[in-house]
């Protein structure tokens, strides 16, 4: 099969696919004339039909977002408390990013679902909001994003978790393909699993009539 591994580049091996223990898609792989082996992240090339065809993968971490806010009075709510309509919105920014670092296109929040309020923040708390991508399909992309208080001493306290449903936008504004996601680690892989229920239990309710905010 005519190609090479980053389309810019031109190399002496073949191409191949296989699956690896810690990706839920076909892994392409290059072997060189020397017998080593790299993983491929994007490649171009044109298969024995002539048909040009792209393959593109992307690693959690290259699409990790941690923002860090400090709460201001315009934040509270009338009770003193971080507002949850100002902690949704950073949410959301932060979903949009991740979505975006690993689309590398524009995007859109199709769904918010399991937004848990675990303890309230205050004036001055430090608000440390970190996301990633868990989950990839065809158009559509899970981002876990977690909001964390952090102390002086650098602890870190859980105050809310959210899973949030982007959607990749192409040129003409309707959904496109994703990059495959390639997952490094145990804990991607545990990730990509629960993320998979998750899909199965918003599918199943979705039947039952049960809508998610944003949808």
């Amino acid at each position: 099969m005519p190609g090479n591994p980053d389309g810019d580049k031109s190399y002496s091996g073949r191409l191949c696919a296989g699956f690896h223990f810690l990706s839920p898609f076909p892994v392409f792989c290059w072997h060189n004339i020397s017998g080593n082996v790299m993983m491929i992240k994007k490649i171009k090339f044109t298969d024995e039909r002539g048909i040009f065809m792209e393959f593109r993968a992307k690693t959690v971490a290259e699409s990790k977002v941690e923002t860090v806010h400090i709460i201001r009075p315009a934040d509270l709510n009338d009770a003193g408390r971080l507002f949850g309509g100002v902690l949704m919105q950073w949410i959301d920014e932060v979903a949009a990013l991740v979505a975006k670092r690993h689309s590398q296109m524009n995007v859109t929040t199709a769904s918010v679902d399991n937004l848990r309020f675990l303890q309230g923040a205050f004036q001055r708390d430090v608000i440390v909001i970190i996301g990633r991508v868990t989950h990839v399909g065809n158009t559509s992309m899970e981002v876990k994003v977690e909001t964390y208080v952090e102390h002086t001493d650098g602890k870190r306290d859980l105050i809310n978790r959210a899973f949030l449903t982007e959607i990749g936008l192409g040129e003409d504004n309707k959904p496109a393909t994703l990059p495959r996601l390639i997952l490094e680690t145990e804990e991607d892989r545990k990730e990509w699993e629960r993320a998979e229920m998750r899909r199965n239990l918003r599918a199943k309710q979705r039947k039952e009539g049960f809508h998610f905010y944003g949808e």
